[in-house]
């Protein structure tokens, strides 16, 4: 009987599967999936992040630093990059609008410099 248990629990295990990373499916409107940086230099950063190719308006992206919040620079592409910045800690913040609406955010810390 414990051998049909053990081999049970290890069934739903691999059918299930742990990730931690997430899909694009069932996201209607869900924050951007998979960021993952593509390039960066001192002073330029890009990043990508997987299309869920669901009915939205485009992807929007800010980015603090020392306080201050940049201007939100828009993207109808699952890609955005940035030149020119200044050394320091940054935080970007991405997320989908979807009909007026908007995502949760995604943030992603990096030092530039």
């Amino acid at each position: 009987m414990k051998t049909l248990f053990f081999s049970f629990v290890i069934l739903c295990i691999s059918s299930f599967g742990f990730s931690n990373t997430e899909s694009c499916q069932n996201f209607n409107c869900g924050a951007p999936v998979n960021l993952t940086v593509t390039s960066q230099s001192h002073n330029a950063i890009d990043f990508d992040w997987d299309d869920c190719g669901n009915s939205f308006s485009g992807y929007a992206v800010y980015y603090t630093k020392d306080g201050q919040t940049s201007q939100t620079f828009s993207s109808s592409k699952s890609e955005i990059s940035f030149s020119g910045l200044a050394p320091g800690v940054y935080q970007f913040h991405f997320y989908t609008v979807c009909n007026g609406t908007a995502s949760s955010i995604i943030i992603e810390e990096t030092v530039m410099g």
